[in-house]
């Protein structure tokens, strides 16, 4: 039976729920943390310590931490809600979200409950019935880029309540074979193929022997390949009109932060294409359990006669293969380069769950919203549709 004990601990049969609220009880559960993440199999970088305190440090903004963790009976860490809680201001009401630490601009992908397989679906149910036994204290449940296999996405629309499923986000991903050349044979269609090899021959006939693809591994190389990589894709986004996520400053010191811990840890993977001593492009992936994900790139405009970013994806692949990675992840966003390079993809949700009648009124309004949305991209002109789409990104709800 389920038994309340004060205001901040749930007992349950099997598990002892407590909520995580500082930031030096994020920091002392740091190696618990890491080791339960070695026991999982299907977990995403994410999900991991580094990421969400990273994230925090640099984030968080006006968030509260609202991180739930459950023990077993011999009080080791069995499992992990990572959660926090925002206010939001609509008008005359403010609404208090429940969300997963990480999300929104940085765009992980993957997110979940954190509990070795075997018992995900019984810890998902505790932390459910955590939840709702403080529902007093939030309002809204809105969990984006979550697995769409995950327990959590089935029991939240089983459970008592009203809920809502926003446009899920498509990730693109490879199995990787055990060699490059089986990958090419298997995977890339001759076309590709015959591109690959076209524009790498012509960078090396107009620049021979200047051509250097390079694995970064000083952290003076990752300061310099950062900027390159920040100045770039801001120019890219604004030759296409669309936004850049490094247009934003907090993200820029928490992109910069990012790198450097996850190089100090072991889990960045930073490339870069040089000419005569001049970077062209540059990609940047973590690989974390054997899973390469590809999270960041650019490349300089002004080469792109050369196909660079091109050039650099084939280099990637190869390295992935040679550090024997079971697959690479090309992370949300549906784009025409990772259609050629992607055998297969995976869809993370976005789901909205609300308890309350004032939260029901405002879910009643984002489903409203998103009608109009779509209707919208049906029959608008694309000019209409892009600058709506940038009018939209502006004023996003929640958007962190």
């Amino acid at each position: 039976m389920t038994q309340l004990v004060g205001d901040e601990e749930l007992m349950t049969p099997r598990y002892d729920i407590e909520r995580l609220t500082t930031l030096e009880q994020l920091r002392e559960v740091g190696e618990s943390w890491d080791c339960l993440t070695i026991r999982i199999s299907a977990c995403s970088f994410f999900l991991s310590w580094v990421w969400m305190s990273t994230w925090w440090n640099n984030l968080r903004n006006d968030q509260e931490l609202w991180l739930l963790t459950a023990k077993d009976r011999a009080g080791k860490l069995a499992g992990i809600a990572p959660l926090m809680r925002s206010r939001h201001r609509f008008g005359p009401m403010i609404l208090r979200r429940l969300s997963f630490i990480g999300s929104g601009i940085a765009a992980p992908v993957h997110l979940d409950i954190l509990a070795v397989e075997e018992e995900r679906g019984e810890l998902t149910a505790a932390f459910l019935q955590y939840l709702k036994s403080h529902d007093q204290e939030w309002d809204i449940l809105e969990l984006r880029a979550l697995r769409e296999v995950s327990p959590l996405k089935a029991q939240i629309l089983a459970a008592e309540g009203r809920w809502l499923e926003r446009e899920p986000a498509k990730c693109s991903f490879v199995t990787l074979p055990a060699s490059w050349e089986s990958f090419q044979n298997e995977y890339l269609n001759r076309k590709l193929r015959k591109t690959i090899r076209y524009y790498e021959r012509r960078l090396e006939k107009d620049f021979p022997g200047r051509v250097v693809f390079q694995i970064l591994t000083t952290e003076s190389e990752l300061n310099q390949a950062v900027d390159f990589l920040l100045r770039n894709s801001r120019r890219v986004f604004s030759q296409a009109e669309e936004a850049s996520a490094f247009v934003n400053e907090d993200y820029c010191i928490f992109y910069r932060d990012m790198v450097l811990r996850s190089f100090r840890s072991g889990f960045l993977r930073f490339y870069q294409l040089k000419v005569d001593g001049r970077i062209i492009a540059v990609q940047h992936c973590f690989c974390f359990k054997h899973l390469f994900y590809g999270y960041q790139t650019a490349y300089d405009p002004d080469w792109g006669k050369y196909s660079p970013g091109q050039q650099l994806l084939a280099h990637v692949f190869q390295e992935a293969i040679k550090e024997k990675a079971r697959e690479i992840d090309m992370s949300h966003g549906e784009t025409d380069y990772k259609a050629r390079w992607a055998s297969d993809a995976r869809i993370d949700c976005h789901l909205l769950y609300v308890r309350n009648r004032r939260a029901r009124f405002w879910l009643s309004g984002i489903r409203t919203f998103d009608r109009l949305l779509n209707f919208a991209r049906k029959s608008l002109p694309a000019g209409v549709r892009r600058r709506l789409g940038r009018l939209l990104l502006s004023t996003r709800p929640f958007e962190i």
